[in-house]
């Protein structure tokens, strides 16, 4: 074996992406189910057109809120009695909130995914937000919003947010809101917008595992086919304003041993017809560690331990961002070089 130089790569494999079962149920929930039996599990999520995006100017922080106590308790049953019926079954549920949905998953043995539905679609259809959990997740939430003002990166990031977004749209704040709008939210808030986000009509169940597809819609039709939520009318969000020249924001933070750096500007829609090409291209601008902008500001110049560009790809729209940290005496070079590597990837693109 000649180890001098590296192996020569093999012949690509297709992936062949097992075939998908798209339906629906009456009241407008879509189903999409995927067999695969090649072990007893079954992964299970249910995504709902709650996403912070569709709440109103003011009440940033509502969605994400909501979510966290989801599983406080429900009308017919505790927070506690769901937790003890969840770990009975082996199971448990997992709630994350972005800008764009609301999503409710669990992972179960294929023979118990009738019971741990039947606790999810509860939880969804019947939640009871007791004043006392509500209470416990806004403290834990303003505790985090505490946290990130205390984290660089975090500060850079809303910055960099804050200026290429207007105040007017969603995307301008964080997603979990700010001090000031999560300290107004209550109980009446969260059960406002379960009653208008959480309905049947724009969201989607996903079933992966070992069940056929004829099982999937039995089951989706037994637990939420009695679902009859009219929900509210789509909330229309603004198109992000492109800025017409570069603009550069510091913010001062007495203390800081480095440099957190953003570059950014607003990106476009999920399911752009270039979307797919975008994700190649920033895999060789700045989306993996081989990348041209790690190889510049990182190995070339030391300047950092690594430097990254994303592309976030939400329904309203999106943002590119370059992103790193760096010893605070290079900061201005280093920005410098990023632009550079920056324009003369668009400029020319990547080399075959």
């Amino acid at each position: 074996i000649d180890r001098s130089t590296p192996p020569s790569g093999g012949p690509i494999r297709p992936f062949h992406l097992p075939q998908v079962e798209v339906d629906s149920l009456e009241n407008g929930l879509r189903l999409c189910s995927m067999l695969r039996d090649q072990v007893p599990l079954a992964n299970v999520c249910l995504v709902l057109d709650a996403g912070e995006a569709k709440v109103p100017l003011g009440g940033g922080g509502v969605a994400v809120l909501t979510g966290d106590a989801l599983q406080g308790g429900t009308e017919h049953r505790s927070g506690t009695e769901l937790a003890e019926e969840l770990e009975g079954l082996g199971s448990g549920l997992r709630v994350s909130t972005a800008w764009d949905a609301t999503t409710v998953s669990f992972t179960c043995v294929a023979e118990r995914v009738d019971e741990v539905l039947s606790l999810l679609s509860e939880v969804v259809r019947f939640p009871s937000f007791p004043v006392e959990e509500v209470d416990r997740v806004r403290r834990q939430r303003l505790s985090s919003i505490q946290q990130r003002k205390m984290d660089p990166g975090s500060l850079a990031d809303d910055e960099l947010a804050r200026l290429v977004f207007d105040a007017v749209h969603p995307y301008h704040r964080p997603v979990a809101g700010d001090e000031r709008s999560v300290t107004s939210l209550d109980r009446e808030d969260m059960m406002t917008l379960a009653s208008k986000r959480y309905a049947p009509v724009g969201a989607g169940l996903v079933v992966v595992g070992n069940l056929s597809s004829d099982q999937s819609t039995e089951l989706a039709r037994r637990h939420f086919g009695s679902w009859d939520s009219p929900g509210v009318a789509d909330v229309e969000v603004p198109t992000p304003s492109q800025w017409p020249s570069r603009s550069i924001v510091i913010a001062h933070r007495p203390g800081a041993v480095q440099s957190e750096l953003r570059i950014g500007h607003p990106g476009l829609a999920r399911g752009h017809p270039d979307e797919i090409p975008l994700r190649v291209s920033n895999a060789v601008l700045g989306g993996a560690f081989t990348s041209r902008l790690n190889l510049s500001l990182r190995e070339k110049h030391g300047f950092t331990y690594g430097a990254r560009s994303w592309l976030a790809f939400r329904r309203d729209g999106g943002a590119f961002g370059i992103g790193t940290a760096l010893q605070t005496e290079v900061t201005a070079p280093a920005l410098s070089e990023a632009i550079a590597v920056f324009d003369a990837f668009s400029d020319v693109g990547p080399s075959p």
